[in-house]
């Protein structure tokens, strides 16, 4: 007679970490194109007004996986690690790209080459308050892989909830307007810069209410001294009263 056949089934492995996240890896999601509502790119204190002002987004070079995905008019939205809000809305104004600007949130501009090379330009779609993560939290809650770290590719359906979050807080219209901008707003049309001193003399530009306003240095000068002189005739008192 033959040896017993040992019918013992051996145990089952666990599955893995990857394997249960499917096309899931450390850094993207792997979503399809169609599937593709948003991205998040990512900023610090000390980099979100260089995103603002340039108009540039980026993340590393291993997110282009995705952000070559990026095509004009994809939602956006831009996280701040550093008091973990979101900000929005923005979109794409051109597809995603490497190295749009290779010196891009440096600190010392041409001795290094940028570490946020997965680059998309941006526009304002709406100006809207920032979310803290409390309340967007939850609608990015499958995109969580650890406590403080999720994915930054939205589906369709993220997407839509997060951009009627943040329509539902526009910005207020009637915020402190810089130094620049009330020069600029106090200014007649008759001192408006024309298209031609943008090329001959140093500007100071602002937006007020989606127009572009440009002075240059020599009337932000004159107007200053007006006022001065305006004031200078006041009593201390008058500067308080309304």
């Amino acid at each position: 007679m033959g040896r017993k056949r040992n019918t013992k089934m051996p145990p089952k492995k666990e599955k893995s970490e990857s394997s249960s996240l499917g096309n899931f890896s450390l850094d993207a999601r792997n979503l399809r194109n169609h599937e593709l509502g948003a991205v998040v790119f990512g900023c610090k204190h000390h980099t979100m007004d260089e995103c603002l002002s340039k108009k540039l987004f980026g993340l590393p070079a291993r997110h282009f996986s995705y952000v070559k995905n990026v095509s004009t008019g994809l939602p956006l939205f831009l996280f701040n690690y550093s008091d973990r809000t979101l900000h929005g809305i923005f979109e794409a104004a051109g597809p995603g790209r490497m190295n749009i600007d290779p010196y891009a949130w440096i600190a010392n501009e041409g001795t290094e080459r940028t570490a946020y090379p997965a680059q998309v330009r941006v526009s304002v779609r709406k100006r809207c308050q920032p979310l803290f993560e409390d309340k967007f939290g939850p609608v990015i809650g499958q995109n969580y892989y650890e406590r403080r770290l999720f994915w930054f590719e939205l589906d369709k359906g993220q997407t839509r909830k997060l951009i009627e979050l943040f329509s539902s807080s526009p910005m207020p219209q009637n915020i402190p307007r810089s130094p620049t901008t009330r020069i600029c707003h106090a200014l007649p049309s008759s001192v408006v810069a024309k298209p031609a001193d943008r090329i001959e003399n140093p500007v100071l530009e602002d937006v007020i209410g989606g127009n572009l306003c440009c002075v240059s240095h020599d009337q932000v000068s004159r107007l200053s001294d007006a006022i001065w002189k305006e004031n200078t005739n006041k009593k201390w008192s008058d500067l308080f009263k309304s």
